[in-house]
């Protein structure tokens, strides 16, 4: 990945800094090293007229006396260098500005795609790198082209669902129920008219019931397909009979498959039927409870029931 590789380079050409700042310090710690050497060679003649040197008074240095040369340090009064004064306002370090507080949450889809959940607030997930703008403290957004896209109590305005009371809701972002909904139990089943049904599990608690009806004799195919990412269904035929759920006549958790492949999680029965029969089909939803922290879509599947 790209990522990996920048982050890499990044690393490397901090490597490298490093190297050549600590090759620098040697060379200057050898240089020292040099220096003194040269001053353990210096004959005891050049020492003798040093000290004349340093014995002589009232030398002119360019026409001055020595009491005109400046000697660089400030010096009070009595000749005794000053104490340093405050520092200024150049030398202060001014405070990071750069440190931002991201939005409160409780679980990663409160906070925009690029950030976690973190100790109560949201934060850079650390994945590549760190996208522009400070986008831990946006909310995070589901675009919509009516209001079915949205939630209860949400609205869509503008091309986005949010809350008719304000301008942001803790749970806009997130998608509603399927349209199928309320169908939790088998007394409130819902019809298979013959066409395809798209569902979501919209908790972990969620569970679908349809009832199908069979004019026709013959061998029939139920299963859920068309799983999105994470979505894990359990797959259950009844019989229905006198306006009551009847005995299980056949049930499958998952198809299998290359674990990649997120039909492979689909659920799959295959049933032969008389004629004028009824059934009724649950769908359990076996999906892991992380997806309802994590992400910004429920579990979704398609329900089909076709003739062999």
């Amino acid at each position: 990945m790209q990522t990996t590789h920048s982050r890499r380079s990044s690393r490397t050409g901090f490597v490298a800094l490093a190297v050549g700042l600590a090759s620098a310090v040697a060379l200057s710690a050898c240089i020292e090293d040099e220096g003194s050497l040269g001053a353990d060679l210096v004959e005891d003649e050049d020492l003798e007229n040093l000290g004349d040197i340093e014995n002589t008074e009232n030398i002119d240095i360019d026409g001055e006396s020595p009491d005109e040369v400046d000697h660089g340090d400030a010096r009070d009064d009595a000749g005794t260098p000053a104490e340093p004064g405050p520092a200024t306002p150049d030398s202060i370090d001014a405070p990071n500005n750069d440190v931002t507080v991201g939005l409160l949450c409780s679980q990663n889809n409160d906070c925009h795609e690029y950030c976690d959940c973190v100790g109560g607030t949201c934060v850079p997930d650390g994945f590549g790198p760190p996208p522009e703008g400070d986008v831990c403290n946006t909310p995070p957004v589901r675009t919509c082209n009516s209001s079915a896209n949205c939630q209860s109590g949400c609205t869509c305005s503008g091309g986005i669902c949010q809350s008719v009371f304000s301008p942001y809701s803790e749970t806009c972002h997130l998608p509603p129920p399927d349209t199928y909904e309320n169908d939790d139990t088998w007394q409130k089943w819902k019809a298979y008219t013959g066409s395809p049904q798209v569902h979501n599990l919209h908790s972990t608690t969620d569970e679908d019931w349809v009832a199908v009806y069979f004019a026709v004799a013959g061998t029939y195919r139920f299963q859920t397909t068309g799983l999105s990412v994470g979505t894990d269904t359990v797959l259950e035929v009844y019989a229905y009979a006198n306006g009551g759920k009847g005995a299980l006549a056949g049930s499958n958790d998952n198809v299998g498959g290359a674990w990649w492949d997120p039909n492979s999680k689909g659920s799959r029965v295959t049933l032969g039927v008389p004629a004028n029969s009824s059934y009724l089909i649950r769908v359990d939803n076996k999906s892991a409870s992380s997806i309802y922290r994590d992400s910004y879509e429920w579990p979704r599947y398609t329900l089909q029931v076709v003739s062999q």
